[in-house]
């Protein structure tokens, strides 16, 4: 079995989620539309489908829920992997002194951390602001970060978590590890449905996914 896949464009011919779990492929999405807009040129079919998508399930009132894990990948992807991000900044540095630092971009990073903190701080100060810039985004774009509540029948919400995280890894190969914290996450908060721009997800059979091609 799989998903119950549904696209972004045939929304309105399935019954409104009451809440929408967000993933981060989706938000991410969602934020290099809004950084780029005004720059129509670079932006794709995804970014305009998954725009046009948040305007709607915001006009219908849907409850729309990330997660830490949402918060922590967002962040990171913008604050290391978005051009001008620490990722490129670290290899300018190599660059200009002549030097390899690694052979992947973290490794740079790290590289670039340990061989001269005070430039990798300086750089760092650059783009500080995109971590400000990412809470605020959030808040402004109306994603309520929630974590699964206690009960008398999870006494350790987190282990719950990770149990079922840990099945539904079993279970899909397409499903990386933290595509199923995402879907546990999801089912936790009592989410209808998830979105995402991950093709994995439609695998996942007992969900029902909102994605776009």
């Amino acid at each position: 079995m799989a998903a119950t896949g549904i696209l972004f464009a045939d929304y309105a011919k399935h019954p409104k989620p009451t809440r929408l779990y967000l993933d981060s492929s989706f938000v991410t999405t969602l934020l290099f539309y809004e950084l780029n807009k005004t720059n129509p040129a670079i932006l794709k079919p995804k970014h305009h489908d998954s725009f046009a998508f948040y305007q709607t399930l915001l006009s219908d009132g849907v409850d729309l829920a990330g997660s830490i894990l949402t918060y922590t990948e967002v962040l990171h992807h913008y604050c290391f992997y978005y051009p001008g991000g620490m990722y490129e900044l670290a290899k300018k540095y190599f660059v200009t002194t002549g030097t390899i630092g690694g052979s992947t971009a973290h490794d740079k990073y790290k590289t670039f951390l340990k061989k001269d903190p005070v430039a990798c701080d300086a750089a760092w100060q650059t783009i500080a602001y995109r971590v400000a810039a990412t809470e605020q985004f959030f808040s402004n774009h109306k994603i309520v970060l929630r974590s699964p509540l206690p009960s008398p029948f999870l006494t350790n919400v987190t282990k719950d978590v990770l149990n079922y995280a840990s099945i539904l890894k079993d279970a899909f190969v397409a499903l990386e590890a933290s595509d199923c914290v995402h879907l546990s996450l999801a089912h936790y908060l009592d989410s209808d449905a998830v979105a995402t721009l991950d093709l994995g997800f439609l695998t996942a059979d007992s969900f029902k996914v909102y994605y776009t091609n």
